[in-house]
Formats: structure tokens, sequence, C-alpha cells
């Protein structure tokens, strides 16, 4: 909001240039009957607090021109603050508002030997509206740890279709590996050279009309014991729009 004061300030200064130029259009020099009210002008002034504000800020301003050109300038720096700052409201109220379609939480199942692993990935929208036209898709596989290369698509990756998401509504993506782990691959991921990784995509619009996407990588193995079937986001590779 604008400060009281720079709007007094403002109103102050129109005030003074209308008061500039009712003195200038009255008596002159040479008018000997207009010396009189200009004499009893300034003794009003002496007493009255608001004439004396007036005529300081008269001396201390110049001439109307330049009272007007003063208070067009204000008005000027005034508008452009509102404007920005309602800007900044808009912003404020969409990222208060949107949608935010995040994992929730992920766990691996069924990690053994002959066993297929397969992932739960909960999607939650976390925000205070609705996302429509909300798609996904995820992939799981197999690789080093530290990762050497993207987790390859899996023969089972799963795309679930579009459809809307209310505030805190869940859904679930449950990709597989699509083949089952050999002795040799379970031996590794339990020494912490292996991992299983998880890779997707969320893809959405806000209620403002704005299309949104979420990606990330989650992994199991690694310096996470494998056996708990716990799965952690992997650094670098997750984010939002």
């Amino acid at each position: 909001m604008v400060p009281p004061l720079v709007v007094a300030a403002v109103l102050a200064a129109i005030a003074m240039g209308g008061l500039q130029r009712a003195q200038s259009s009255g008596a002159t020099p040479h008018d000997q009957e207009g010396r009189a009210p200009q004499h009893q002008t300034n003794d009003r002034a002496d007493h009255d607090p608001l004439a004396l504000l007036f005529a300081s800020a008269s001396s201390f301003l110049g001439d109307a021109p330049a009272v007007e050109a003063t208070a067009t300038a204000a008005l000027c720096v005034i508008t452009v603050g509102l404007v920005v700052l309602g800007f900044r409201q808009i912003g404020t109220a969409r990222r208060q508002l949107r949608a935010y379609c995040l994992v929730t939480s992920a766990r691996v199942e069924n990690v053994g030997v002959g066993q297929i692993p397969r992932a739960a990935i909960k999607i939650k929208n976390s925000g205070q509206t609705p996302a429509s036209e909300v798609g996904q898709w995820a992939s799981m596989g197999i690789d080093q740890f530290p990762q050497t290369l993207k987790p390859p698509a899996s023969d089972d990756s799963e795309a679930l279709p579009s459809h809307p998401l209310a505030p805190g509504e869940e859904i679930e993506a449950t990709p597989s590996l699509g083949r089952s782990l050999n002795t040799a691959q379970m031996a590794a991921l339990r020494a912490g050279k292996l991992a299983i990784y998880v890779t997707g995509e969320i893809v959405y619009t806000d209620i403002f009309g704005i299309r949104r996407n979420t990606n990330y990588c989650l992994f199991a193995g690694g310096p996470i014991n494998i056996d708990r079937g716990v799965m952690s986001a992997y650094q670098g590779q997750n984010g939002f729009t």
C-alpha cells in the first residue's frame, strides 16, 4: 500500500500550485490598493499554521509549474510501484493456490533371487486446487552405484492414463524391472555395488491453465540396505516446475 504521508505530500504539492497561481493572478507592485490585502495575507500566515505551511513550501519549491511537475513525477512513481506490487501479489497467489503433484513415498518390493522387483510410487496433489490432465510414466532399471548411465527402460515401463487429481488425492505407479534377479546381482545389491533405480515424470495442468511437470529419480541399494525396501531421491535428478 502507498504510505499516507506520500499521498498527503502529493496533495499538498498540488494545493500549493493552485495557491501560487491564485497569488500570481492578484495585485501587482504598482497597485497600491492591492498591497494591503497581500500584507494582510502575510499577517494571517504568521498565525495560521496551514497558511504558513503552504507559504513555506511555496518558497521552497518555487513556481507553480515546478510544483506540478513534482506532483506528476510523484504520482508516476506511485503508479509504477502499485503495478509492480500487483504483479508480485499475482505471482504469490499462484504459487500458494496452484497444484503440486509430487512423489510422497516410494518402496521397492520382491527383491530376491529369482524374483521380479517392482516399486510402489505414491504421487499426491499437495496443492490447494485440483490438477487436470494428470499423466505419468515410470521405469525401473538396475545399474552400478554411483550411477554410470541413465537407468534403462524396463520391458514393463508403466504409463498411467490422463485424469484429474483433487487436492490431497493420491495415485500409485508400480513399475517393475521386467526380469528376475540372479544370484550375482543380488549379491552386488547387498554389497552396495549395484542399485535399483526408478525414473519417472508427472505432467499436469494447474488451475491457471499452466502445464507443469515433476521429474524424479529414486534408488534402493548402494548406501541404502536393499533389504529395507526403502527408496530415496537420487541427487541432482529431481525437480518440478
